[in-house]
């Protein structure tokens, strides 16, 4: 079974090189502001948008930390809108990978977005952070 998964990371890995760049992770507010779940073991996964309000077309850094463990495989990184869909992949080399991941975002457009960073290890999804970025537009409205 741990050889499939292997496999199907793998084959994700090709289809991502293949979708184009990296996207962002977003700070949002209240209840929604930092939403993360450690599947399995609790691995901790933290995402920090700076800025954290921007206008549609703004540069946006994320900063996403992923605490080194054995079992890390796999970081996937996901940004959606309703017109939007963009997702990367960050090979996680265990406890030797790098904790801390900055990932630019730039030029997208003004409107709603749902970022969902998701580490993956040998027997599946062990954390999970969901944020959300409102980017509004530089003329009013969205």
């Amino acid at each position: 079974m741990p050889r499939r998964r292997t496999a199907f990371i793998g084959a994700l890995l090709l289809l991502t090189a293949c979708l184009g760049d990296v996207s962002v992770l977003t700070k949002g507010k209240g209840e929604d502001r930092d939403k993360t779940t450690g599947v399995q073991d609790g691995t901790p996964l933290s995402l920090q948008l700076s800025p954290k309000a921007a206008l549609a077309g703004t540069y946006v850094q994320a900063r996403i930390r992923v605490h080194p463990d054995v079992q890390n495989r796999l970081l996937r990184i996901s940004v959606e809108s309703p017109n939007y869909f963009r997702s990367s992949d960050v090979m996680l080399n265990g406890a030797d990978a790098a904790a801390t991941h900055v990932v630019p975002w730039r030029a997208r457009p003004a409107g709603s977005y749902a970022v969902v960073a998701v580490v993956y290890g040998v027997e599946g999804e062990r954390a999970r952070s969901l944020q959300k970025l409102e980017l509004r537009s530089p003329h009013g409205g969205n």
